[in-house]
C-alpha cells in the first residue's frame, strides 16, 4: 500500500519547467544545472561591471587628488 499526498502530486503536475526567470533563490528545490550556470554567469558579469566601475572611480579620484596639489 502506497501513501501519498495528493496535493503534492497536483503541485508537481502543475509545475512549469525551471528557468532563470521563474527560479527563486529561496526555493526549496535545487536549481537545474542550466539555471545554476546562468545564475553564476550573471553574477560574474555583475561582479565584473561593479569592479570596472569601482576601478574607474578609484583612478578618477587619484587623478583629481594629483591635480589638486
Amino acid at each position: 500500500m502506497y501513501l501519498c499526498n495528493c496535493e503534492n502530486i497536483k503541485n508537481i503536475a502543475n509545475m512549469e519547467a525551471m528557468t532563470i526567470d521563474n527560479y527563486r533563490l529561496t526555493s526549496l528545490e535545487e536549481p537545474s544545472d542550466e539555471v545554476l550556470a546562468q545564475l553564476m554567469h550573471e553574477a560574474a558579469e555583475e561582479a565584473r561591471e561593479t569592479n570596472r566601475v569601482a576601478t574607474e572611480r578609484f583612478f578618477d579620484e587619484i587623478k583629481q587628488a594629483a591635480t589638486a596639489y
